[in-house]
């Protein structure tokens, strides 16, 4: 593992680690927001490098477009949470709005904004940890948080989340990585290229801000149904709204790991398999990238809709508000 300065942020250093393993796979994670900002993949060309994301921390903060989440981690509560307030034990708590009424991906500060703590595990093995003080976005509680990204010579990248609070609390963690297995330069033509497999029998449905409905349906025979391997180019331009951003119910026994999800892109030959204990996952395909060449990446790329597919693994959207 090699540690680096990888900026400064009011005199406050930002580190990145990169990790290798024995197949010249190589992970980059940054304590600005626990974020990946690569996995690079042995390859038939150059363009091996599958997330999106920036070569400098300027990007990560914003600087000068926004940053749209690019490797996140994302908390307190990942996704959305309807009118950005809940109800807990009979008081109700109001957050900071940030996607239109609701509240997205933690608030205006959210996990994915803040300078995380860093140990050395092993030569395979990062923690980044950081402590979210009660009342931090309008959430209760002192809430002390880990995640943990480990890198095996099986070529398996496994991230582990550990919380405990002080008070009783929502939380939602999930990483909002942008994957392209066509390299992260390869924008639309290459996304729409994808296979997708998802393990899901149902979905969540959800209103005009992309607030669920309540109401769990089963995929049947809609576009929602990705349980056998679909070419994303024949169902995305089909999905309201111009692309997938739902949250799908895994199959399974929520808890246990089990198999969520697999995309292949067989031009270059590279798949990944996901696999969780969380009961959700939301499949996004990058619908919110901008349209024009404002969002520019690593290596000078241009980062713009449909550039990239998200897959967190969650709790449902809004389950606060829902789950009783």
């Amino acid at each position: 593992m090699k540690k680096n300065i990888f900026g400064e942020v009011d005199s406050v250093l930002v580190y990145s680690y990169t990790i290798s393993n024995k197949n010249g796979v190589e992970l980059v994670v940054h304590t600005y927001g626990a974020a990946i900002q690569s996995l690079r993949l042995p390859g038939k060309n150059l363009n091996n490098d599958v997330i999106l994301g920036f070569d400098t921390l300027e990007g990560y903060r914003g600087i000068p477009a926004r940053n749209p989440y690019m490797g996140s981690t994302v908390g307190r509560f990942a996704n959305r949470i309807k009118s950005a307030k809940f109800e807990l034990d009979g008081k109700e708590y109001v957050l900071n709005k940030n996607n239109n009424e609701n509240s997205l991906h933690g608030g205006l500060r959210g996990f994915d904004k803040v300078i995380w703590d860093a140990e050395i595990l092993d030569d395979r093995t990062i923690k980044f940890f950081y402590m979210s003080r009660d009342g931090e976005e309008g959430y209760p509680g002192t809430l002390n948080v880990n995640v943990i990204f480990t890198l095996t010579d099986n070529d398996v990248v496994k991230i582990t989340y550990n919380a405990t609070s002080d008070a009783l609390t929502p939380i939602n963690l999930t990483n909002h990585s942008y994957f392209n297995l066509a390299g992260h330069k390869g924008g639309r033509k290459e996304l729409h290229d994808h296979i997708a497999t998802i393990n899901a029998s149902h979905y969540t449905p959800v209103d005009g801000q992309q607030i669920p409905t309540g109401e769990i349906r089963p995929v049947g025979d809609s576009i929602f149904n990705l349980k056998q391997p679909t070419r994303i180019s024949s169902v995305i331009d089909k999905v309201e709204g111009g692309g997938y951003d739902h949250n799908f119910v895994l199959d399974g026994e929520r808890g246990r790991l089990r198999l969520c999800g697999r995309f292949e892109h067989q031009k270059s030959g590279r798949a990944m398999t996901v696999y969780t204990t969380q009961p959700g996952v939301q499949f996004y395909t990058g619908n919110f990238l901008p349209n024009d060449d404002t969002l520019k990446g690593k290596d000078g790329a241009i980062y713009s809709k449909h550039g990239g597919f998200c897959f967190e693994t969650q709790n449902f959207p809004d389950a606060i508000n829902q789950v009783k």
